[in-house]
């Protein structure tokens, strides 16, 4: 069918193959402007405690969601992205802070990069945290470093309310045996072409 459509009308042939040609090149050449983007991600649990009338006593037991909020209220401020940006090992959006003042380069990475989302029906005890940027290993580095924060700011907490508590309490929380945070998944990296955003 193509070598008939040459020969009878080789003029109009010609004219949609470089067309096509044409439409091929500028799909390439738009491929390699459209930046590839690497997402990573880690799934972490809030474990419940083995005897819950126990461990929460009058105050009574906290969702997980509201004490994911909390955790996620400090490790989202301002000022510890910017840290975890200017971190040598990082160094993230190196251009963007050449350009813009850094409370907008956080605003930016709070708003289309960094994203904490609870799992599964209510009450879900499972929430994950993601991260996605230019650079596959940065992007895992940063899962890290936002995975271990939580797992800190929690322990720190702990250590706060046992001081105040009383020694049933200080015992469970020795043991391991109340509410605890834990990594479910570790950092995985999946690769994604992304349109730039803004």
């Amino acid at each position: 069918l193509v070598a008939a459509a040459c020969l009878r009308r080789p003029k109009r042939t010609t004219q949609m193959a470089a067309l096509a040609l044409a439409g091929c090149a500028l799909a390439a050449a738009a491929s390699f402007l459209i930046p590839n983007r690497y997402t990573s991600t880690v799934v972490m649990r809030v474990t419940r405690p083995i005897d819950p009338k126990r461990w929460y006593g009058e105050r009574g037991p906290v969702p997980a969601a509201e004490r994911v909020e909390q955790l996620q209220q400090e490790i989202l401020s301002r000022t510890n992205l910017e840290e975890i940006i200017q971190k040598p090992f990082l160094n993230l959006y190196e251009r963007e802070r050449r350009r813009i003042p850094m409370e907008e380069v956080v605003a930016r990475m709070r708003k289309h990069d960094v994203g904490i989302q609870m799992l599964g029906p209510s009450p879900g005890q499972e929430f994950r945290i993601s991260f996605t940027y230019g650079d596959p290993l940065k992007a895992q580095a940063v899962v890290r470093v936002l995975a271990s924060q939580f797992i800190e700011r929690n322990l720190s907490d702990q250590r706060d309310e046992t001081k105040m508590a009383n020694e049933e309490y200080r015992l469970m929380a020795e043991h391991k045996v109340g509410e605890n945070l834990a990594v479910l998944d570790p950092p995985a990296c999946r690769s994604r072409r992304l349109r730039p955003t803004g």
